[in-house]
């Protein structure tokens, strides 16, 4: 991968971009992509940049969410704990310890999620799975005026603290938010970089995906596909304890095609042009059926009278916690693939997948 993919990365994982609170990501969108499309706004808060090709139709749509998982200011004690409520998908087993950031009208304000320490639990609250209730973000405040004077209030978004790093001699990547920042940097990329492609390219960044798939429909109804292609950042199942024989996301295996979940099941003619594509271009993939979950896909195979829709994804150990994990090679082959789509997406193509 070449260091500006690294860097464009590192810039999407560290902006802040909790559900409903998008505006960071936005910015990078719109740094990145100012001259090399056309730049439509819905109403919601996604952001969408036309890229017109060799013809005007087909409009393929390429989706990304920009919102992560976070929390927000439910309310604070008198003692100067600020309770919270969460934001998205998180497992209440790794949020304590979580470093995080309070986004006050006055600038981030640094906490840290706190709970009470062993030394202090019996052995039965030892076993008992804990509950948010027993939670609260720590700013250091000494009491409820002190965290107020600091800016802080009932309502504020609360995101985690996880900076950007890479190891393993640069093959791997960490940082927060890869879902779905990695799908972010995919159609910037090929925004910015692609040409000569015969279609019009609708690059989308939606909103509020992890709180229910909000943002999908509103960015439709802009685009109105002929055929759309989701990014994600997908979870991995290589992780430490895993059954691997049924390992569908491995770090390092290639890109993912999905071919179900629960919320769609691709269009056929689709799925198959996609798998018979990487196989053509021999590009590394990894096929993903899930029996849970969902993305935006869900709803944009829904608009008007039906979008054929596909999920391209790159494997993310550790998705919706504090840092997760990607291979460099398997974003580089998302990218290829994707890249080597477009290309193939004409008029004629779009029409044989539902003709």
């Amino acid at each position: 991968m070449t260091p500006p993919s690294v860097e464009l990365l590192k810039r999407l994982t560290e902006a802040s971009g909790v559900s409903g609170n998008e505006a960071e990501v936005r910015s990078v969108f719109v740094e990145e992509l100012t001259g090399h499309a056309e730049v439509i706004r819905d109403r919601m808060g996604g952001i969408v940049f036309r890229k017109e090709g060799t013809s005007e139709n087909p409009r393929v749509m390429l989706a990304a969410h920009t919102d992560e998982i976070g929390f927000m200011v439910r309310a604070i004690t008198r003692e100067g704990f600020i309770k919270i409520v969460t934001i998205g998908g998180w497992w209440n087993h790794i949020i304590p310890g979580t470093r995080v950031q309070v986004l006050t009208p006055e600038g981030k304000i640094t906490g840290i999620i706190g709970i009470k320490p062993p030394h202090l639990l019996n052995l039965q609250e030892k076993k008992e799975v804990l509950e948010l209730k027993d939670m609260a973000v720590d700013v250091g405040a000494a009491s409820q005026e002190e965290a107020r004077a600091m800016g802080i209030a009932a309502g504020q978004w609360i995101v985690p603290v996880s900076p950007f790093y890479t190891q393993n001699g640069g093959k791997i990547l960490a940082g927060k938010a890869f879902d779905d920042r990695v799908g972010c940097a995919l159609v910037i990329e090929v925004i910015k970089h692609a040409s000569g492609f015969p279609c019009t390219l609708f690059g989308v960044g939606t909103v509020q995906e992890e709180v229910g798939l909000r943002g999908a429909l509103p960015a439709a109804e802009v685009v109105q596909p002929d055929v759309c292609i989701v990014l994600e950042g997908s979870p991995a199942s290589d992780f430490f304890g895993n059954n691997h024989d049924d390992c569908q996301g491995v770090l390092g295996d290639g890109v993912q095609i999905r071919l179900f979940d629960p919320t769609m099941i691709p269009n056929p003619a689709l799925k198959q042009f996609m798998l018979d594509l990487a196989e053509a271009r021999k590009i590394p993939y990894q096929v993903l059926v899930r029996d849970r979950g969902g993305t935006d896909a869900g709803r944009i195979h829904l608009h008007g009278q039906g979008v054929p829709t596909i999920v391209l994804a790159v494997p993310v150990r550790y998705a919706h916690s504090p840092t997760g994990l990607i291979h460099v090679d398997d974003y580089t082959n998302s990218l290829r693939l994707l890249m080597e789509a477009v290309m193939e997406l004409d008029a004629a193509k779009v029409e044989s997948f539902v003709s």
